[in-house]
């Protein structure tokens, strides 16, 4: 394709050359005799992984070297993630190159949810560090094939109820709606119930 095969020297006759994972189309072998009165003959690799072969026959007619070419596949360096779940629901929407995400839970939520991750690689490991409380946070560590690292992190929050609310009486019912802020949450207040902008 173009490219140098690594380390060549004249008296060596075997090549190893590693191409990216994620390559489909069959590489191209060239190469240029050192005698130019030598005839070359080019053996291209029909598979990848694959083998090439360059025979050279001398300007004698009858000397011949054969170089040999193993165009093998290298190691994916894909670590990212496909998905990431709580308690089976898909955090959405999700971006494979975003690594860090908030996820609020309903208000009075105590159980601890329990986080899974799919990596874009099959090759790719996926290691889970659990939240261990609430508020708390997951740690997601993707290694690659061939060692990359990348690290996810989802903070898990629990909504808390703005204390006003309890403490409205029924002569507010009839008050036109409000929004009240309480811990970076939204919500609005209206005929003595709160609405949360999460829906809950």
């Amino acid at each position: 394709n173009g490219l140098s095969v690594p380390n060549f020297k004249t008296t060596r006759l075997v090549y190893e050359v590693s191409l990216p994972s994620s390559t489909t189309a069959i590489p191209t072998i060239s190469a240029v005799a050192t005698d130019p009165n030598a005839r070359i003959v080019l053996i291209q690799a029909n598979t990848f992984p694959g083998q090439a072969s360059v025979v050279v026959v001398a300007a004698d007619g009858s000397t011949s070297l054969t170089y040999t070419v193993e165009f093998k596949k290298g190691l994916n360096n894909d670590a990212t993630l496909k998905s990431i779940a709580y308690d089976g629901t898909a955090i959405s929407p999700f971006d494979k190159e975003e690594l860090s995400y908030m996820v609020s839970l309903p208000t009075g939520t105590t159980s601890v949810p329990y986080v899974t991750a799919e990596a874009q690689d099959a090759a790719a490991t996926v290691d889970i560090s659990q939240p261990l409380s609430l508020p708390g946070e997951a740690q997601i560590v993707v290694t690659a094939e061939d060692g990359t690292l990348r690290t996810y992190i989802v903070y898990f929050t629990v909504l808390s109820t703005p204390t006003d609310i309890s403490e409205r009486s029924a002569d507010h019912e009839a008050d036109l709606p409000r929004k009240v802020l309480r811990d970076g949450h939204l919500w609005i207040l209206h005929g003595g119930k709160a609405y949360s902008v999460l829906g809950y």
